[in-house]
């Protein structure tokens, strides 16, 4: 179903005809996802924060080291919640496109809950193999780190470039699992062989998307930096445990809230991705095929008719 002024996924697209529309989709769409961030991530990261703040303020559990920069315990549980939120409004926007393919802009909302409830599980199960496999890449490369001293710094950039080529390989598996209904090995294969020849491609339109997506997430950013650090210049203690670990969480929370914002483009731009690519591998545009169909059904019910 398409509505007047709605705008076509299933079709291929260039390089910045994706750009460009992927940002018209987005601020047409942007009340209906927005009010999707409310209720499947920022309501989540609420729940983290005020955990989180429980914690800070009642538990003296620092973390130092790898994780040093995350100020304790609270910050550490507030970062788990917005994984969580960023899977729950993954499912949310699958789903939402899903219904505005099917149903039109109007109607959309009406199928998200149902998609949701059945593709959410999937879609964790399916980032979980991924970054784990990404982990287990990280992990032999870390062995020949350790058992190849003299080529370290070698070893180290291969393998920095080797994670970056594989996840952007399987990159469309959460949404090829969902939308078509895929096992997850056959959505593993099958993004594995649309990124086929089409790597950079790829890799290129989400480092531009996510490039914009992070410099509007620090310019909204900017009035809680002066908040912050000015009373540091002007004799402010943040040295106390509380302190430190409240004023990391309070952060967090603004930088990740923030960034969620936009990183719905991000989430929107594996359809995008995932539909020019089956285009270009499977030929003429799918939106055509359809319409042919129904082009033949309409013909056939004339004749009938005529008959």
């Amino acid at each position: 179903m398409t509505e007047r002024g709605s705008i076509q996924l299933k079709k291929y697209r260039e390089f910045g005809e994706i750009i460009t529309e992927l940002i018209a989709f987005f601020k047409q769409n942007f009340k209906a996802l927005a009010g999707l961030y409310v209720k499947y991530a920022l309501s989540v990261m609420i729940a983290g924060f005020v955990i989180g703040l429980w914690f800070t303020n009642n538990h003296s559990i620092s973390v130092y080291g790898a994780l040093g920069l995350m100020g304790g315990l609270g910050n550490i549980l507030f970062i788990f919640f917005f994984g969580i939120a960023t899977l729950s409004l993954s499912a949310a926007i699958f789903g939402y496109v899903k219904g505005y393919m099917s149903m039109g802009k109007r109607e959309a909302m009406v199928y998200v809950p149902m998609y949701f409830w059945k593709n959410m599980g999937r879609i964790c199960i399916v980032y979980l193999l991924m970054s784990m496999m990404a982990g287990l890449v990280a992990l032999i490369f870390y062995l020949l780190f350790n058992l190849l001293g003299n080529w370290s710094i070698l070893i180290m950039f291969i393998s920095f470039f080797f994670i970056i080529y594989f996840w952007f390989k399987i990159i469309l598996t959460p949404y090829i699992a969902t939308e078509e209904d895929r096992t997850i090995a056959e959505a593993f294969q099958e993004s594995y062989e649309l990124t086929h020849g089409r790597w950079w491609w790829t890799f290129g339109l989400y480092f531009i998307m996510s490039t914009i997506a992070s410099i509007f997430m620090y310019i909204l950013m900017i009035p809680l930096y002066l908040l912050m650090f000015v009373p540091l210049f002007i004799g402010g203690d943040f040295s106390g445990l509380e302190n430190e670990g409240m004023l990391m969480l309070i952060m967090n929370f603004v930088l990740y809230a923030s960034y969620m914002i936009f990183g719905m483009v991000l989430i929107l731009l594996l359809p995008f991705m995932y539909y020019a690519l089956f285009d270009r591998k499977y030929g003429s545009s799918i939106a055509d095929r359809i319409d042919a169909v129904d082009n033949n059904r309409q013909s056939i019910f004339e004749n009938e008719g005529e008959v």
